[in-house]
């Protein structure tokens, strides 16, 4: 059975306001968005004013790349993950997700 079964797409407008009514709490760092159809993820930081995205592929590359090193603090494994990240950013805008340019 599929985890995604049951889900109801929220509207990009309703969800920022939502996430704006909520306040700030400090557990949480980003907004993902992932798309199956277009094997992407979209993330925004908080801060960021825009999202950016990266293939799926990408995105586990580089947990793989991460959890496979061999660092021993958790914070320099965490900076692995993102440096590949950055390395390996697609330069969309929202209308293009999905599309590298």
């Amino acid at each position: 059975m599929s985890n995604f079964d049951y889900w109801n797409a929220i509207p990009d407008i309703p969800f920022d306001i939502m996430c704006k009514s909520m306040g700030s709490d400090e557990r949480i760092n980003a907004i993902v968005k992932i798309n199956l159809e277009n094997e992407t993820v979209s993330v925004k930081g908080v801060g960021d004013s825009d999202y950016k995205y990266y293939s799926l592929d990408t995105f586990y590359n580089a947990a793989a790349s991460a959890t496979e090193s061999e660092y021993t603090y958790y914070g320099d494994t965490l900076s692995a993950f993102q440096e590949y990240l950055d390395r390996n950013e697609l330069l969309l805008s929202e209308d293009e997700q999905g599309k590298q340019m």
